[in-house]
């Protein structure tokens, strides 16, 4: 798991590098506090990288707990589905975002989900049907599912089953100086390693929760912090947004 998290840092780093003319030359060296060193002539740049997550300023981002959820649930539809008919199909759930889930819920509105697409599988090659609300009303997904598009496909490399999702994407200051605030804690810890800072903040776009619209007014902001430079990193366009900091 340690080592998935540091390909992912590392991966991350690479397209930062790439995206950013000014990164500093000199070897990356996998650390821990902070993720990457890299020793230049007369002192060690710190690298720290972090998840921009909606919500997490709040504790807890109940959007990224309601996505991962969202996700779960189609997982466990298609493999209960999968586990009867041969049929790939393409599969998009489109969620009540208001509900907040639970654990518990996954494993019987996956059941509810299959028992609907079971009856509703496309006779036709990429023909398409909609399970709409008359036909989730008294299903354990009425409150928690506006609505279940299913597309018949060729073959099993077609096959997919997601969530549709949309919501605010605006990056609000506080968010980001909540971040700053919560990183700002281990930096003598950092300074242990290195003799300055950098914080990349990146925005993956795997989820409605991760994908920003950076505006002029988080940008001209100016930030709290002890990090020398900070940067968002926007992965969805490949933009680099420095920060203005005090």
């Amino acid at each position: 798991m340690a080592d998935n998290k540091k390909a992912r840092e590392r991966q991350f780093l690479d397209e930062f590098s790439i995206n950013y003319p000014e990164f500093p030359a000199g070897e990356v060296i996998d650390s821990e506090s902070p993720d990457f060193l890299i020793e230049q002539n007369t002192k060690i740049l710190g690298i720290e990288i972090v998840d921009f997550v909606r919500g997490q300023s709040e504790g807890e981002s109940s959007d990224r707990r309601n996505e991962v959820l969202w996700q779960k649930i189609a997982d466990e539809a298609r493999k209960k589905f999968e586990a009867k008919f041969d049929t790939p199909l393409l599969v998009h759930f489109f969620w009540n975002n208001r509900y907040i889930l639970r654990q518990s819920e996954v494993s019987q509105l996956a059941d509810s989900a299959v028992i609907l697409i079971e009856k509703r599988i496309p006779e036709k090659l990429f023909e398409s049907v909609r399970i709409g609300y008359d036909e989730l009303d008294n299903t354990l997904l009425e409150k928690v599912c506006h609505s279940i598009t299913v597309w018949r496909v060729r073959n099993e490399k077609q096959s997919l089953w997601s969530f549709v999702s949309s919501g605010w994407t605006e990056v609000q200051t506080n968010e980001i100086q909540y971040l700053l605030d919560s990183k700002n804690e281990k930096m003598s810890d950092y300074l242990r390693s290195c003799d300055t800072v950098w914080l990349i903040i990146v925005a993956d776009g795997h989820y409605i929760s991760s994908n920003i619209d950076i505006t002029s007014a988080s940008i001209s902001h100016v930030y709290k912090t002890s990090f020398e430079k900070v940067f968002v990193y926007d992965r969805i366009s490949k933009g680099v947004f420095p920060l203005k900091l005090q």
